[in-house]
């Protein structure tokens, strides 16, 4: 048997079970799957969201963590949205949580992450200084010490880095 168009929307609305949205239409007493419409969110999409967050941080192979955080903070906005404060609670904690595990994740300070950003696009020490108001040294510091860090060996390696590093 195949599932109608609007089985989804049944299944949010509902328990979720397989067996709900098969007898759906055939039941006495129910509207057709066409008399109502989805609106722009429904309660399962904001948990959904949520649960796919909480099975990525799991993962956390790759790009995993910041599309976890990225889904995390989407279900907590839809679930303040929809005023589903237990689920919106848990989507914060959980986008906190994951901001923590991205940050202990990178090794690098925020200046440093800055100083490779600006690296990738190709400036000069002398242009990252006049850029970020700091000396040509300061900036030599922290390029050294972030290739130290990432155990790296030139500027083009750095540059590599911090492109893989913003993709993800």
């Amino acid at each position: 048997m195949r599932p109608g168009p609007d089985w989804w929307w049944y299944t949010a609305q509902g328990t979720g079970r397989w067996a709900d949205w098969l007898t759906w239409p055939a039941e006495p007493g129910r509207r057709s799957s066409t008399s109502r419409r989805p609106r722009r969110s429904i309660p399962g999409s904001a948990r959904g969201r949520l649960d796919w967050a909480a099975a990525l941080r799991r993962r956390a192979t790759g790009s995993d963590l910041a599309q976890a955080r990225v889904l995390a903070r989407q279900a907590a906005a839809e679930a303040r949205r929809l005023d589903m404060p237990g689920p919106a609670e848990r989507a914060e904690r959980l986008a906190g949580e994951l901001e923590q595990a991205i940050a202990a994740a990178n090794p690098l300070t925020r200046r440093e992450r800055e100083i490779a950003e600006l690296v990738s696009d190709g400036l000069t020490n002398r242009a990252i200084a006049d850029r970020l108001v700091l000396s040509e040294r300061t900036v030599e510091g922290h390029v050294r010490s972030t290739l130290a860090k990432l155990q790296l060996n030139n500027r083009t390696e750095l540059a590599a880095w911090a492109l893989r590093d913003t993709d993800s």
